[in-house]
């Protein structure tokens, strides 16, 4: 048996088949699961070895001359060269430890509540080898979900996106060889396309605003499209001439400020009304004081240390109260969230030609099929021109 580091920081265990004379081998992301394969494996394989010399020399079935030769060999060799392999809550665990530094921590809390309350949750799907689930296993795995009545479509397709995506990461590190989920298709499930802020609610919220902050907060969303998470992490040197580049957010969970925004790249945004450059001069000035890299928007504690807003705070109080004062949640209708205020601004893009292409750029949308529920047709044009035209009767 034996262990060795490769040049990607991943080990590889292995030893010889004794009654093969061959070599197994298997990689793994840390040291001791290669060697925990490696010692069961060559265990197993020694067994099996040892049961085959005693069998041949006796009268057992296997040696029974009316049993082709080769029907026992590969029946030996199934049971020596099965490599170990985990079960899959085991592989739950070890997936989420490999992929923690790799992924936005808020991405990687939604994959460990996602496997936790999927296969990890199924009693039979989570104490199965990773290499014995097949496709049957993962249909009745999600014909239970939507049997029990308390889990919805979308939530049965973000379990399987993560089981999937799990999956593809045990075939990169050949774990197993199919992805047995590769032929099942998410369930159907309505669009959500949020809802549209009306002129009048519109006026109603600017005129609610109590602050200088929360007046650039609100065009930051309706006039430029930006997210909850890249407003509360827009640094000052992010403010250039007539455009916004948008190259960090603060997450919601933790309020660490990333490196870069939803799809992994920045993007560039035009300030086309003068509402919204007037709201940002404002806001500027009052950030200059804590250095060019300010955050626009923070909470000043006791201490006198600026921080990142805490978006649960922010949201259940100043604005559920703007909201309130604004009047724009009728009793019984649909609660205006943030986002929809983002909506409101792709909403009007479309509505004014803005080609899809352009719509997705100016959003943030990594995939352009996401921005089907703004688009319907539009022209090709100026990014600047077009937003100013969309956007002129909100100037």
């Amino acid at each position: 048996m034996w262990i060795e580091e490769l040049k990607s920081g991943r080990y590889r265990g292995g030893f010889r088949n004794p009654a093969t004379g061959r070599k197994v081998q298997r990689t793994f992301d840390y040291e001791y699961e290669a060697e925990a394969w490696a010692s069961s494996a060559e265990e197993a394989a020694l067994k099996a070895a040892q049961a085959g010399s005693e069998t041949s020399g006796g009268t057992s079935a296997t040696s029974d001359p009316t049993v082709p030769a080769t029907s026992r060999q590969i029946v030996s060799a199934r049971l020596v060269e099965r490599p170990f392999c985990p079960t899959v809550a085991e592989y739950a665990e070890t997936y989420l430890r490999a992929r923690r530094g790799h992924i936005a921590r808020g991405t990687w809390e939604q994959y460990e509540i996602q496997l936790r309350l999927g296969v990890c949750a199924d009693p039979i799907l989570s104490t199965m080898r990773l290499d014995d689930v097949t496709r049957g296993h993962v249909d009745t795995w999600i014909s239970d979900m939507i049997s029990d009545g308390r889990t919805g479509r979308p939530s049965v397709n973000r379990r399987l996106k993560v089981f999937r995506a799990m999956l593809g990461y045990a075939m990169d590190n050949d774990l197993i060889s199919r992805d047995p989920t590769r032929r099942i298709k998410y369930l159907p499930t309505d669009i959500r396309t949020g809802r549209r802020v009306s002129p009048e609610e519109d006026a109603r919220l600017l005129a609610a605003c109590r602050t200088p902050e929360e007046r650039a907060m609100l065009l930051l969303a309706l006039d430029a499209g930006l997210r909850w998470g890249e407003v509360a992490g827009l640094p000052l040197s992010a403010i250039s001439g007539d455009y916004i580049t948008v190259r960090q957010v603060v997450e919601r969970s933790s309020r660490a400020v990333r490196g870069y925004p939803k799809g992994k790249r920045p993007r560039v945004v035009p300030i086309s009304t003068r509402r919204l450059r007037d709201a940002l001069s404002v806001v500027s000035l009052m950030a200059e004081t804590r250095g060019p890299d300010a955050l626009l928007f923070v909470t000043i504690k006791a201490d006198g240390i600026a921080r990142p807003i805490d978006a649960s705070i922010w949201r259940n109080g100043p604005w559920r109260a703007l909201c309130h004062r604004a009047k724009v949640n009728p009793r019984g209708g649909t609660r205006l969230t943030f986002h929809d205020l983002r909506h409101t601004y792709g909403s009007l893009l479309a509505a004014a030609g803005v080609p899809r292409s352009e719509i997705a750029a100016l959003m943030g949308h990594a995939d352009e099929s996401t921005t089907a529920i703004y688009i319907h047709a539009g022209s090709d044009g100026h990014r600047l021109d077009l937003v100013t035209r969309a956007l002129v009767g909100s100037a």
